[in-house]
This record gives structure tokens, sequence and C-alpha cells, in this order.
């Protein structure tokens, strides 16, 4: 209901932004006009008419690595910052990889859930496989294959949980998180070296599972403090559901300075009739955590965005909103079919950006859109139209039944988006779209 899979002149937003001055004058919120084709792209990765992208994440010397789910198996592109297919990398070096070429590839490795880049260039990559356990890959920086230099000359490693976030340490040590069934469904957190190993120093043996006590967690996302604090968000299945977050030391161990039992948990329903889950967060130059989610606004498939804000201690913050989530129908677009935001990141001047899906009228589809706010929660005039936008996220209107935005970077003067596109022939592709912004603000802390 609230795990990932729930928060499964239209572009007249961004067009006008484009148009609101010369090329050195243009509101924030337009298309990139050099990015892909006029700031969109598409691409059919493999001869499957299902190649559906979900992770979007940038390495290290710029480019971008976007990975889905081609068929029955994983799948993935390398792009260059303009947005074009980089040359060089994937199976016959034309930008594009079926993890099914890849000598070795386990064969129930389908559905990727996560990715994450080391400084050297090369990418993990997390995929479901059989009931109850997923698996951790390792490509090498040309994405010719498996590395097999890590998970003992496998290329991979199989977690007896399932993966649904990873993030890489300074350390170059990889976070991995997601679910397991305990006495009821429970968040859990490992950690790995660089070569896969995995890390018995850290937690008990390796991990630390960590769940709520009135009902099953559903993680979602995940961020690393610069302290090194681990904190996960997801939802919990009691009536309504709730938002449920975890903060964990560096080791592993829940961390007592955070929640309202110092026991590193935090859940609350904020007060919803219908239920709201948490899909994404981050921490901020003050350390406190920006989080978003999607409310049910009735007991079927309405719903709206959420966006709210706790101290480093997981206070209620009142310098957000007047200490209040902020709840909005982006660009007040109808709540059907319960679109919501799906990532969240910060500028370098600390204006929040979320990315995520909107509505389109007369059908059961989205398209992707984007609202940016002040550090106090109001809307930014300055961004879009009111401090949002929508539009199509492919080059393939107006031929598109719908768009699933489902991560975001923001880098080189824009904010940019990525998933998949469905078209009125039922076919899906990746897609990545770009918002421009000032390019002095155009970067995360980081």
């Amino acid at each position: 209901m609230y795990s990932r899979n729930w928060l499964n002149s239209t572009a007249a937003l961004f067009a006008a932004a484009a148009l609101a001055g010369s090329a050195h004058a243009v509101q924030d919120g337009a298309y990139d006009p050099d990015f892909g084709s006029v700031g969109r792209t598409w691409f059919d990765v493999t001869s499957s008419t299902s190649d559906s992208g979900s992770k979007l994440i940038q390495l290290s010397g710029g480019k971008f690595f976007m990975t889905g789910k081609c068929g029955d198996a994983g799948c993935a592109i390398w792009l260059t910052p303009s947005g074009t297919l980089a040359t060089g990398y994937g199976t016959v070096g034309s930008g594009k990889a079926w993890f099914t070429d890849f000598t070795g590839w386990p064969v129930d490795a389908s559905d990727p859930t996560d990715a994450a880049a080391f400084p050297d260039g090369r990418v993990a990559v997390a995929t479901y496989g059989s009931i109850g356990h997923s698996y951790v890959a390792m490509l090498r920086t040309d994405g010719t294959g498996l590395d097999p230099a890590v998970g003992n000359g496998a290329g991979y490693v199989s977690p007896s949980f399932t993966v649904k976030a990873m993030r890489v340490t300074s350390n170059q040590q990889l976070i991995v998180a997601g679910e397991i069934q305990a006495s009821k469904r429970a968040f859990i957190v490992a950690r790995y070296d660089s070569t896969l190993h995995l890390d018995t120093s850290f937690g008990s043996g390796g991990s630390t599972t960590i769940g709520f006590a009135d009902g099953d967690a559903f993680l979602n996302g995940m961020t690393l403090q610069r302290d090194g604090k681990i904190v996960v968000i997801g939802a919990v299945s009691h009536s309504p559901y709730a938002i449920g977050i975890v903060r964990l030391t560096a080791n592993g161990v829940p961390d007592a300075d955070f929640g309202v039992n110092s026991d590193g948990r935090f859940e609350s329903t904020f007060g919803t009739t219908y239920g709201v889950g948490g899909t994404d967060i981050v921490e901020d130059k003050q350390g406190r955590l920006v989080f978003v989610g999607g409310e049910r606004t009735d007991n079927v498939y309405e719903g709206q965005w959420f966006v709210d804000r706790l101290l480093g201690g997981g206070a209620t913050d009142a310098a957000f909103n007047g200490g209040q989530p902020l709840r909005f129908t982006i660009v007040q677009s109808a709540t059907l079919y319960s679109p919501h935001p799906c990532c969240v990141a910060l500028q370098s001047d600390a204006r929040i950006v979320v990315a995520g899906s909107m509505h389109r009228d007369g059908t059961q589809g989205y398209y992707f859109a984007i609202a940016r706010l002040f550090d106090n929660g109001a809307f930014d005039p300055s961004y879009g139209g009111g401090g949002q936008s929508y539009g199509d996220m492919s080059t393939q209107a107006p031929n598109v039944m719908s768009d699933y935005p489902s991560s975001m970077v923001i880098s080189g003067g824009g904010i940019v988006v990525g998933g998949a596109t469905q078209l009125s022939s039922y076919e899906t592709g990746f897609s990545v779209a770009k918002a421009r912004i000032d390019l002095l603000f155009a970067a995360d802390f980081d």
C-alpha cells in the first residue's frame, strides 16, 4: 500500500519558464536546451518493449548511470553530462547494457532497486532475487560485465534480505538497507567493504535489524549524514499508515540521540485520516532531516505531496512551515491515482527541491513535476510558476500515456530527474529530463 510500488499545453509551466527571458536570464525551472533534446530524453535500451528506468545516479567524472528493468532482467545506460549515450560503456560500447549478457549474471536477479557509485567508477547494483533475498552486484568501470575482484570471484553477493537502498561512505564502504521478516517485517542495514565482503564489526555480525512494534516496516529511502550516521525512511503498516524513520550510528547501533524514546526510531501518522508513507530523506547543513512522502486523502486511490523537516534529534522543527508538514497537490492538480514525491535534494543555498509525479487530466497517468521551497517551507516564486513546474519527461510527447519519475540529481546547472515513460502503445523506455537552475546554486552542500 505504501511501499515504493504504491508510490507507483500540458507542459506549459516548463515552456513558460523557457520563454521568460534571454538564455542568460531564464527563470529557474525551464527545460535545459543543452541536455538531451531540449531538456528531455528517451532510450529504448533493449529489444524488450518494457524497458523501465528506475535509479539515476551521477558518477565521479560527471557522467550519469541509470539502471532499471528490461523485460525480465536488469539493464542500464551510461549518459554524458549533456544527456547523450556515453560511448565506450556497456557490453558493446554503446552506452547500454542488458545484465543477462554479463558472464555469470545470476539468472533470478531480475528487478534493480538501487545503485551506488564508487569513486573509481565501479557501480554497485541491487536487484531482487528469489523470495526473501536480493543480489548486490558490482559492475566494471566500463560496464562490460561483473567485477571479478568482488564476491569471491562471482562479481556479486546475495544478502538474505530484500535490498531497497545503498550508499557509499567516505571510506568507500557500501551501506546496504532493506527489509527482513522478523516477528514483523523490519528494516535491516548492513555494511560491506569495497570488495563486497561483509564488515562484521558493524552492528551485530555485520548488520542491524530494527523495526516497529505496531506494524510491518517498508523501507523506501536512505541518506548518510556528514558524521557517518545512517538514516532510513519508509512506512509502518498499522491503521492508518505512518512514516517510519530510523537512525543508526556509523557503527550500526540504534542512535540514542534520536527519537522520543532515545531508541533511534521516529514514527508518526501526522494526524492523517488515511495514512502517510515516507519515500526519501536528506540531511541539511544544520543537521536537520528533510523528508518527503505521499499522503492518502481517501481510502481508495487519492493522494497528495507531503514534505516535512525534523530537528537533529527527531523533534518537530517549528521553523519549517510553522511546525506543520507541508501538504499540497502539485500545481493544484487532481489527487486521483495518488500523485506523490519520489525524491528530495538540497541546493547549496539551502533551498529544498522535491520531484515526483502529477496526475494527467483525463487519464490514469502522470507527468513529472518539481517543487522548490525556501528553507522555511514556503514555495520559492523564482522557480517555475509560483515554485512549481511540470511537464513531459521524455521526447515522445504527444504519444505518452504516463511518466514515472523515480530519482533525482542536482548537477551541472539543473535538476535532473530520471525514471520511465510509457507510451500510448504501452511500450516503456528510460527517460531523463533536466530543468535549469542558477549555476551558482546547482550543487548540494557536498
